[in-house]
């Protein structure tokens, strides 16, 4: 499966260019509570540890004789260079005589709703991403940690992945009897910070530059460790997804999908969105959201010099289609629950058109317009309202950059004469356009459309006018 390919095959480089420094008079566009996938959450606690517990619950490792000692020898172990962030950590504190609070964190663990911070990411060891009283629980929780591993296991230990069981051993130790599980699902099992100044997490797939983004800083949100750690796992996770999904349904033409090596992500002070460089394989940020449809750019290659096309409603709307309508976590849906269809059509134009947007998406699904709203019922509604508008409406509807003429953009190409009509779609209608040709003619025979220099008749054996005028009869239903 694609898991196997996607933890083994992105192995050399993943980087990652951001920034964690704080802008007061930014703002967030998207809460990032709400985002998804969210971080599991816990079990409620238990008042009493089970009667079948193992003979190491109720020890407090505070203070296990020579301990202390044992830290002291760790500092010249050669593995300490490479060990997770959390451990080094641990052993600089025990060896200098510093004994864990374990009143305060397990005060903090019986109380809070998830455990994110037992992962014990090196994020949560950064000033810049936490305050005073979290760094002391990260630090304080590895130290007890790791103080209970040496006593009751052994030194091995610390160099090896602590399993969910042995935290939940770990968290019962202290006195919280609540059962430990990953929040992030193993996405970030292998990842380790190889030095905090810079920030640079690797991982067996990826390698991630986290600290020189200096000028979107707010905006993008990455002010706290656990912003930080969502967001690499929603990419990772989101990434996965959609590599699984073509594997399932592309047949034949999944040998367009092009696995890279490495995709590094680098800063974009020139334009207000993200884009992609398939060559390079650089995704260029500029949100926090939207990386998705770029990563699908990359995985296909378009726009680079070996397929040589790209920039066409044919890439766009495929990666529009991949990224909002396939993924369900998609940044859109996200977006919608903040803003409602304001995300998309406000002011004049709502009061003009959303009542063709309400009334058709509720016709697409038999509900009422709201949050989570059904994406591609929502983007062939939306569709359906822009084949309303006439040219006088044109600067109204299309205030919006979604709602651009992809021909408005320039990186638009043109190989055939249905690239010079379908790039009058915006990003939008081509979603639409391509989620219907995906129903109607298999996504296997779209993605060849998107992926070869072959004319869409010798693919569907129709002109894209016929298609297009199948399309807004479908539309129309």
């Amino acid at each position: 499966m694609i898991n196997g390919i996607v933890r083994v095959m992105f192995c050399v480089a993943l980087v990652f260019v951001l920034m964690l420094v704080a802008c007061n008079d930014a703002h967030i566009d998207v809460h990032w509570d709400d985002a998804a996938p969210t971080i599991n959450m816990q079990d409620p606690i238990v008042s009493a540890p089970p009667d079948d517990e193992n003979p190491i619950v109720g020890v407090n490792p505070a203070t296990p004789t020579g301990v202390a000692k044992v830290f002291s020898q760790l500092l010249e172990d050669e593995r300490l260079s490479s060990a997770e962030h959390w451990v080094q950590a641990a052993v600089l504190l025990g060896a200098s005589g510093t004994e864990p609070d374990i009143g305060m964190i397990a005060a903090y663990y019986g109380a809070v709703d998830d455990f994110a911070m037992l992962r014990l990411f090196a994020t949560r060891f950064c000033k810049t991403l936490n305050s005073d009283d979290e760094l002391a629980i990260s630090e304080h929780t590895a130290l007890s940690l790791a103080a209970y591993l040496i006593e009751y296991e052994n030194v091995d230990a610390l160099f090896e992945h602590v399993s969910d069981l042995v935290k939940t051993g770990w968290l019962h130790s202290i006195g919280v009897y609540r059962e430990y599980i990953d929040p992030y699902e193993g996405y970030l099992d292998s990842m380790v910070i190889t030095g905090l100044n810079p920030l640079v997490a690797r991982t067996d797939k990826s390698s991630f530059n986290l600290n020189t983004f200096s000028f979107r800083a707010a905006i993008l949100g990455f002010d706290t460790a656990a912003r930080m750690e969502n967001f690499l796992f929603r990419e990772l996770h989101a990434q996965e997804y959609i590599l699984n999904w073509l594997q399932e349904n592309a047949g034949d033409s999944f040998s367009f999908v092009h696995i890279p090596d490495f995709v590094r992500y680098h800063a974009n002070s020139t334009y207000t969105r993200s884009s992609a460089d398939p060559d390079r394989q650089v995704i260029y940020l500029n949100s926090a959201f939207g990386h998705l449809h770029e990563y699908v750019h990359i995985i296909f290659q378009d726009g680079s010099s070996s397929k040589g096309i790209g920039g066409t409603w044919r890439q766009e709307g495929l990666a529009q289609y991949l990224a909002d309508v396939i993924y369900p976590h998609n940044y859109e849906t996200m977006a919608f629950k903040e803003y409602g269809i304001d995300r998309f059509v406000s002011g004049d134009s709502l009061e003009k058109y959303g009542v063709f947007i309400y009334e058709k998406y509720s016709l697409y699904t038999g509900n009422e317009l709201s949050y989570p709203p059904d994406i591609r019922a929502l983007y062939d509604a939306l569709s359906y309202a822009l084949m309303l508008s006439d040219d006088d409406d044109e600067d109204l509807i299309r205030r919006h950059f979604i709602f651009w003429p992809i021909n408005k953009y320039p990186h638009a190409s043109y190989r055939f004469e249905d690239d010079t009509l379908g790039n009058m779609l915006s990003y939008i209608e081509a979603a639409s356009f391509i989620a219907f040709l995906a129903d109607t003619y298999t996504f296997e025979k779209t993605l060849r459309l998107t992926n070869t220099r072959v004319c869409i008749e010798d693919i569907f054996g129709k002109s894209y006018v016929e298609l297009h005028s199948e399309w807004i009869d479908w539309l129309k239903r």
